[in-house]
C-alpha cells in the first residue's frame, strides 16, 4: 500500500508539474507589435542590475533597434561606448588567420612546431597540432590549460610567446583531431603564430588587417589602445550586486579575450561577416563561409567552427552563427543569422557564472522577436546562484561549532569526548572539501577569486571556520583526556 501510495503521488506530482511547465512557456509576441517582444528581450539586462548595456539588432544595412540604459566609464551608454567582448575576441583572431591563409602566409594544416620553434620536440606531442585543430579546440589541450594561463595583466611583449611556450610542459587531455574541448590556450597559440609569421605584435596584426580596414575606429587591441579609450571598470556580481571590478588590460589576452569594440565598430563587424558589407582585402566571401560553417559537433544542437559557433536555436527555422564573450566585468553576445542577413548584438559590463544564462538569452529573444516566433527567457543559474549563500551559511554553522568546542573544552566534566572527536573529525573533512571544491569541479582558486568572488569568499570562510572546530575541538579532547587521567579513582 506504500509503495502505490508513493506511485500515486509521484505520477501526481509529474503531472502537475507538466501543467506548470505548459503554463509558463511564454507565448509567441504577434508580429504587430515586435516592439514589445524586444522590450520583453532585454528585460533580465534590468532585472540583473547591469550598470550599462546596450543590445542592437541589424537587418542588412540598417539598426532597425537599438536599446542602451546606464553608464559605462562614467557616461552614458551610447554607440561609441567601448566594451571588452571577451571571446568574441576568438572570431577576430581566426578571420585574421584566415586573412593569412588566403594570403598564402600560412596554410590550415600547418604544424605548430613550424611556426613556434620553441615547441619543437615538445614532450606532451603538442608540436604536431594543426593550426585547423587550433581553431576548432580539437588540440587534446584542456580547458583548465588555458584558464591557468588566461587574464594574465603584463605587457611585456615577450609574454604572449612565453604562456604559449609553457604549453609544451601541460599534458594533453585527448588525441590531436580526436575530442572538442574548448580552451583558450587553443586561441593563445595563434596568437603567437600570427605574431611569427607577420613579424609584429599580434594587436598590431590585427588592427592593421582586420579592424581598420572594417572601419572599426574604436577597437582596442593594445594596453595603449585600452587606457585611451576610457573603457573604464567592469562589473562583478556578487551575491547579485554590481560591484565595480578593474583588473587590469591583458594585451597577451587579445587572442582569445581581449578584444575591445564599440557597438558601432560591431555593428560593422558583423554587417562584413554578413557579407552585406563584403571587404575582400579581409576575407573573400569563400573565407567567411569556411569560417562560419560547422567543424566539429560539440552538442546536439551546436557545432564550432573556426572563432564561431554554429547552434540551433529554438523556434528558429535555421542555425544561428554565434558566440558568446565574458571577461571579469563585461559580457557580449553576437549573433549573426545570415539567411536573413540579420544580427543582434549584446553588450553589458557586468559578469557572473551565475547569471550567465539569463545574459546569454537575451540575445536570441531578440532574434525570436525578429521572426516573431516563441520567445524563451531565461533565468540565472538557481544552482551557482545559491551556492555562495550556502557557502557562507556554513562557514557561519562552523563558527557557530568551534564556539561549543572552545566551551566544551573550558568545563570541567569529562563527558561528550565522543562527540567531541566526532565533531574535530567532521570540521576536517569540510575544511578540506572546500578547500578542494575549485579542484573538484575542474578550476583552481585564481580563477574562482576572479570569476565568482562570492564563492570564494564562502568557501575560504569555510576553510577557516570548520578548520577551527577541528583544532579547538580536538584541543578539548586532549584536555578532557587530560583531565579524566588527572581524576582520583572514585
Amino acid at each position: 500500500m506504500v509503495i502505490g501510495m508513493r506511485t500515486r503521488l509521484a505520477v501526481a506530482a509529474s503531472a502537475l508539474l507538466a501543467l506548470l511547465a505548459t503554463l509558463w512557456v511564454p507565448p509567441a509576441w504577434p508580429a504587430a507589435d515586435p516592439a514589445a517582444a524586444q522590450q520583453r528581450a532585454v528585460q533580465p539586462l534590468r532585472d540583473l542590475d547591469v550598470p550599462g548595456w546596450t543590445a542592437v539588432v541589424v537587418q542588412g544595412d540598417r539598426v532597425v533597434a537599438r536599446f542602451a540604459e546606464g553608464r559605462a566609464g562614467g557616461r552614458p551608454v551610447s554607440g561609441s561606448t567601448p566594451f571588452l567582448v571577451g571571446s568574441v575576441s576568438k572570431s577576430f583572431t581566426a578571420t585574421l588567420v584566415l586573412n593569412l591563409v588566403q594570403e598564402g602566409q600560412l596554410g590550415l594544416d600547418d604544424r605548430v612546431d613550424r611556426r613556434l620553434p620553441d615547441l619543437r620536440g615538445a614532450p606532451n606531442g603538442l608540436g604536431a597540432v594543426s593550426v585547423r585543430q587550433l581553431l576548432t579546440h580539437t588540440s587534446g589541450l584542456s580547458r583548465s590549460a588555458g584558464l591557468e594561463r588566461a587574464d594574465v595583466v603584463d605587457d611585456r611583449p615577450e609574454t604572449l610567446r612565453r604562456l604559449a611556450s609553457s604549453l609544451r610542459e601541460v599534458t594533453l587531455a585527448s588525441e590531436p583531431g580526436t575530442t572538442y574541448a574548448y580552451s583558450d590556450a587553443n586561441y593563445l597559440l595563434l596568437g603567437a603564430i600570427v605574431e611569427q609569421v607577420t613579424g609584429t605584435d599580434f594587436g598590431r596584426a590585427l588592427r592593421e588587417r582586420v579592424t581598420d580596414p572594417l572601419g572599426m575606429s574604436g577597437a582596442i587591441t593594445t594596453s595603449a589602445q585600452a587606457d585611451a579609450s576610457g573603457v573604464g571598470a567592469g562589473n562583478r556580481l556578487p551575491f547579485g550586486r554590481a560591484r565595480p571590478f578593474d583588473r587590469g588590460y591583458s594585451q597577451s589576452g587579445v587572442p582569445y579575450g581581449y578584444v575591445g569594440a564599440t557597438p558601432d565598430d560591431l555593428v560593422r563587424y558583423a554587417r562584413f561577416q554578413l557579407g552585406v558589407a563584403p571587404n575582400t582585402s579581409v576575407l573573400s566571401s569563400s573565407g567567411l563561409a569556411t569560417m562560419q560553417r560547422a567543424q566539429v559537433r560539440t552538442s546536439a544542437t551546436q557545432s564550432y567552427g573556426f572563432g564561431w559557433r554554429t547552434t540551433q536555436l529554438d523556434g528558429l527555422p535555421r542555425p544561428v552563427v554565434e558566440h558568446t564573450g565574458a571577461t571579469p566585468g563585461f559580457f557580449t553576445h553576437v549573433l549573426l543569422d545570415p539567411a536573413n542577413d540579420r544580427a543582434v548584438i549584446v553588450l553589458a559590463n557586468a559578469y557572473s557564472e551565475a547569471a550567465a544564462p539569463a545574459l546569454a538569452g537575451v540575445g536570441p529573444d531578440l532574434l525570436r522577436a525578429a521572426a516573431a516566433v516563441p520567445q524563451q527567457p531565461m533565468s540565472p543559474d538557481p544552482v551557482l546562484s545559491a551556492a555562495p549563500w550556502v557557502a557562507v551559511a556554513l562557514a557561519a554553522v562552523g563558527l557557530v561549532c568551534a564556539a561549543l568546542a572552545v566551551r566544551a573544552g573550558l568545563r570541567r566534566d569529562r563527558r561528550r569526548r565522543a562527540a567531541l572527536t566526532a565533531l574535530a573529525v567532521l570540521g576536517v573533512v569540510l575544511a578540506a572539501l572546500a578547500a578542494l571544491t575549485p579542484r573538484l569541479v575542474g578550476y583552481g582558486w585564481r580563477e574562482v577569486r576572479l570569476w565568482a568572488p562570492d564563492l570564494a569568499l564562502g568557501l575560504g570562510a569555510s576553510v577557516v571556520a570548520w578548520g577551527a572546530v577541528a583544532v579547538t575541538a580536538a584541543v578539548a579532547v586532549v584536555v578532557r583526556t587530560r583531565r579524566g587521567r588527572a581524576a582520583p579513582p572514585g
